[in-house]
């Protein structure tokens, strides 16, 4: 991952493209605070279905006082 200022972004947008075509990922800062990320769209579709993934696990097994989440859930919409 590689750190570029706002203004070092507008000033090399079109190599910083060409790099993110190749797999690389870059964090666009102004005044040091991040704003942005840019990185390949399939990076990014596949961060997203192992986000949901991991979240469908962990709910599988995830219980209150002897309860699962869709007996709440049902309990809750009746």
């Amino acid at each position: 991952m590689h750190e570029l200022s706002e203004q070092d972004a507008r000033d090399s947008f079109s190599n910083m493209l060409n790099r993110v075509d190749a797999g690389e990922h870059f964090v666009i800062t102004r005044a040091g605070r991040p704003i942005a990320e840019v990185m390949p769209v399939e990076r990014a579709r596949r961060s997203f279905d192992d986000i949901v993934r991991s979240m469908d696990e962990r709910k599988a097994h995830c219980r209150l006082d002897g309860l699962r989440w869709a007996e709440l859930r049902d309990e809750g919409r009746r």
